[in-house]
Order: C-alpha cells, then structure tokens, then sequence
C-alpha cells in the first residue's frame, strides 16, 4: 500500500477506486473485503479515499460497506434492455437491504446502449442518435437499448430524492455535445433542485 499511496501523491490523486469483476470463489471474495478494508485503513489516515465499483448484482461484506467511501454501483449491463429504470432503483434496494449506506451509493448511468439481440454490441450515445436518429422520449433504436436525457433525469431525481452519494457515469466520450447531451441533462436536473 506505501507504493500505491506513493503512486497517488505522485500523480495528485485523492485516493484509489477498485473495480473488480468478479470475484468467482469465497476466498476471491474474502480478499477483495479484505484489500478494500485494508486500504481504507492505511489511507483514511492519509486523507486519501478508497472507492468502489460494483456490478449491480455484485456484493461486499458489511465491513468492506463501512470501509469504503463511496460505492459506484454499475446499473447498467444488466439483461437485454440493460439499463431501465427498474432495474437500477431495484439494485439500489437490494444493495441497501445488504447493508450498503445508501449515502455512500453512486447510482450509475450508461452514456450508450447495448445491442438487445447481441449484448457484446455497444454503441456510444451520439452514435446512437446519429445513426438512428430516436425520438427524445425513446430509448430503443436499431435494436439498441439505452437511456434517453428523460430516463437520465429521472434516475438523477430518484437519487437525490433518495438520499445517495450521487450518480456517476460511464463514460463521457460517448455524450453529445449539444443540447441533445445528457451529460447536460443530469446537471439541469440537479440544478432545478437546487444543487442538493
């Protein structure tokens, strides 16, 4: 861990974010607790963060819930339409009901649609609307699954309303740059509620 902070002072990093997908065995499962934990206690003391990335099925053991940060929970990949609504807020539950502090959840929002036939097939947003030009309150087009600047701002109140860390994104590139953006989007949502 002295490498790793020393990487992070090195490069004016506030802290470190683990992404590991996914533990297969319980002893896989026991070390990643185990490395999330550790770290935050070397790091915590350093004024450095330690966060982590789960996929929305994906658990940590209470300690590993406590020890960390924030939570980025990857809703998003999940079935042929990957990334409804439904499913996310769902996944927000279950990570509570497992102990997770919902103020310490990102809820995540895909900036690009799966393929509903083919899920290995992804597509940017701006591609998206680009090629397939979708109506704005629609969130499938040639045969892609993704989220519209609606269904983005609904997820962005939900969070708020409930009480989460925020939302986090994956991943910028793939916006548009217009008024079409819904990286824009999310940020006139948070500002008509007054920037909580």
């Amino acid at each position: 861990l002295a490498a790793l902070d020393a990487f992070c002072r090195e490069k004016g990093f506030d802290g470190v974010d683990y992404d590991w997908e996914f533990p297969a065995t319980r002893e896989e499962h026991a070390a990643y607790d185990a490395l999330l934990i550790e770290t935050a206690r070397a790091f915590r003391p350093l004024g450095r963060e330690v966060t982590v990335a789960l996929g929305a099925l994906q658990t940590l053991d209470p300690a590993a819930y406590a020890a960390v940060d924030r939570i980025h929970l990857m809703t998003y990949d999940m079935g042929a339409r990957h990334a409804t609504y439904e499913a996310a807020t769902a996944a927000v539950r279950r990570l509570v009901r497992d102990g997770a502090p919902k103020e310490k959840i990102c809820l995540g929002l895909p900036f690009y649609g799966r393929k509903m036939d083919h899920s290995d097939t992804a597509l940017a947003y701006a591609d998206l609307l680009r090629d397939h030009a979708p109506a704005p309150a629609q969130d499938e087009a040639g045969g892609f699954y993704f989220n519209n600047a609606e269904t983005l701002r609904r997820k962005t109140r939900y969070a708020l309303e409930e009480g989460l860390a925020g939302v986090m994104i994956w991943e910028l590139s793939m916006d548009t740059r217009d008024e079409t953006s819904l990286l824009k989007a999310i940020t006139d949502e948070i500002a008509r509620r007054g920037g909580q």
